[in-house]
């Protein structure tokens, strides 16, 4: 899950590694639940353990929590 985000975010100059990383996540996690319905019942599944009703709504919540920071 973080690997495309980390590749990405190392090729950025002048974001904080952490906070690029995170600013991206969101977006690959959309991207490849997309691509795979494998990767997509994983993160639904990653979802739904971590409290979140569906995928959207946890995506929604990990571009808010960096927002903040």
């Amino acid at each position: 899950m973080v690997g495309p985000a980390h590749a990405i975010a190392n090729q950025l100059g002048g974001v904080p590694h952490g906070l690029s990383t995170g600013l991206l996540l969101p977006h690959v996690i959309q991207i490849q639940a997309k691509k795979s319905k494998v990767l997509e019942q994983s993160y639904c599944d990653l979802a739904t353990k971590v409290g979140f009703d569906s995928l959207n709504q946890f995506v929604d919540h990990l571009g808010t929590i960096v927002i903040k920071y």
